[in-house]
């Protein structure tokens, strides 16, 4: 029989445990442009062409793959990775991939991250985001007045997407953690809109907590313990690599740049390529994103709204 082969361009860290020689695995789902596996061991990784966004999950391979059935096996051994029984991963050439991290040594500055958030809310065109996005212009505008959703779902998610925009602000965990379990599993596909949104903001808050003390302690505690229950089982990984603050690479890149600073043009041109993920994923981040960001939008902390507020001016 002849093989298919394919070559692996890059490897974020679990996908290569995963595809070590000795490793075995089976195909959970694909989905356009991606295939989920689950190896012996119990761990999530998928995947995907290059040029889609990396992760410690994932592994690129260069040309497109077949569209297997759920439980096709993967065999890793001297040759390569066989993936039922035609097709060959080749790792000789692929290069390991790691998130960016922030320079640790610059001085962050609140009101510094607070007038870049300022900035980048005054010129954020929203009109054309998708799913959690479409609440961005409220999530930075407290009390901004907007016509009812059409979609019924994303109806449902406003009340609790902006409670818990409000709960960043204001620093109240308890507040937050009871808003973000109102989005849980809500909405379709295979991370819903409610889990990216609820990521987006716990992923936020767990790098700014190392950065920011004072933000340490908006984290809600036990949230993962509900999630796990509410939402299926790919969604449940990746929400959760989310809270532990392992994201894709635009995110990280995003949230590096809002801490540094950074010109607006760069961060806009973040913004577009996350924009791009998945169908409303990659703004259901954002949101989460921004929503997050809003707990160390102000150096005094007796009245936060006011630097939001100062938006809209």
């Amino acid at each position: 029989m002849e093989f298919r082969r394919h070559s692996v361009t890059r490897l974020g860290e679990i996908a290569g445990l995963c595809l070590a020689r000795g490793r075995r695995g089976r195909v959970l789902a694909c989905v356009t442009g991606a295939a989920f596996l689950e190896s012996d061991n119990g761990d999530l990784f998928w995947l995907s062409q290059t040029g889609s966004p990396m992760h410690r999950r994932a592994a690129q391979v260069r040309d497109s793959l077949p569209r297997w059935q759920a439980g096709t096996p993967l065999v890793a051994g001297a040759g390569g990775v066989l993936i039922g029984s035609e097709v060959v991963l080749n790792l000789d050439e692929a290069l390991t991939w790691k998130a960016e991290t922030p320079d640790r040594d610059l001085p962050f500055d609140a009101s510094r991250l607070a007038k870049t958030l300022r900035e980048f809310g005054q010129e954020l065109d929203a009109s054309s985001a998708r799913g959690f996005g479409c609440f961005l212009p409220e999530i930075l505008w407290p009390g901004l007045i907007t016509a009812p959703n059409v979609d019924v779902v994303l109806e449902a998610a406003r009340r609790p997407v902006l409670e818990a925009a409000r709960a960043c602000i204001q620093g109240e965990p308890g507040k937050l953690r009871s808003a973000l379990t109102s989005l849980v599993g809500l909405g379709a596909g295979l991370t819903p809109s409610g889990d990216d949104f609820c990521g987006g903001i716990l992923f936020t808050l767990k790098h700014l907590g190392g950065v920011f003390p004072e933000v340490a302690g908006c984290y809600p505690s036990g949230f993962m313990d509900f999630a796990h229950a509410r939402t299926n089982r790919i969604s449940a990984v990746l929400l959760e690599d989310l809270a532990k603050g392992h994201a894709i690479g635009p995110l990280h890149q995003l949230i590096n740049h809002f801490l540094m600073g950074d010109s607006l043009d760069r961060i806009h041109f973040l913004v577009a390529q996350l924009a791009r993920v998945g169908h409303s994923t990659g703004w259901d981040l954002l949101a989460g994103l921004v929503a997050g960001l809003l707990a160390t939008c102000c150096g005094d902390r007796a009245e936060p709204i006011r630097v939001i507020e100062a938006v809209a001016a």
